[in-house]
């Protein structure tokens, strides 16, 4: 299954994560400019949203680092893929403990590689894909 835009072009979060168990779509329009509103999501803060910090909370992220640039340095997100000024796509992985909570994996790789390449047991990765159209 493939999250294809409605312009049936194949969005980088396709190459990141082929496959997947369940995936949300949010949708915003914007007057502005393409460039403009990717600069804009690059430069995302969530730290004044009170419902991400208690997702990021309740799903064991922490809520310290909530800005794309904090989520991607010290939140351990990583920017796997990017094509400015249209798209960029986080990715967070962690591995299950068998009920002792799920824990950040230590094995994470270095960006540009696909995740379903990994062969860990138990892993849960969360994949976020931004992108503007016109």
């Amino acid at each position: 299954m493939n999250l294809t835009s409605e312009t049936s072009q194949m969005l980088l979060i396709d190459q990141v994560l082929p496959a997947y168990d369940f995936h949300e779509r949010h949708y915003l329009d914007i007057e502005a400019p393409p460039d403009a509103c990717y600069r804009a999501a690059r430069n995302l803060d969530f730290s004044q949203s009170r419902i991400i910090k208690t997702l990021f909370v309740l799903r064991g992220l922490g809520a310290d680092a909530l800005s794309i640039e904090a989520m991607t340095t010290a939140g351990g997100f990583t920017l796997v893929e990017e094509a400015p000024p249209a798209e960029f796509v986080l990715e967070h992985e962690m591995t299950s403990n068998h009920g002792s909570g799920d824990q950040p994996n230590p094995h994470r790789t270095v960006a540009n590689r696909t995740v379903a390449n990994l062969t860990v047991a138990n892993r849960i990765v969360i994949a976020w894909n931004f992108r503007t159209e016109t």
